[in-house]
């Protein structure tokens, strides 16, 4: 799996957010996370698909 750099990542949050997608809050077994909730329009053979934005947890 491509591991994106912290500018890329944050590109991505940019990109998002600019064009308005949702921000859901979520917590799991003590876990909190947000994500971007992308409308279906933009991958439209899958009905059900996550984009995966994430880094190396070792590198800042």
């Amino acid at each position: 799996m491509k591991k994106f750099s912290p500018a890329e990542i944050q590109g991505t949050r940019d990109y998002f957010s600019g064009k308005g997608f949702p921000v859901v809050s979520a917590t799991v077994l003590g876990h909190t996370f947000s994500y971007f909730v992308l409308p279906p329009s933009l991958e439209t053979k899958l009905p059900d698909f996550v984009f995966r934005c994430t880094g190396d947890p070792d590198r800042e």
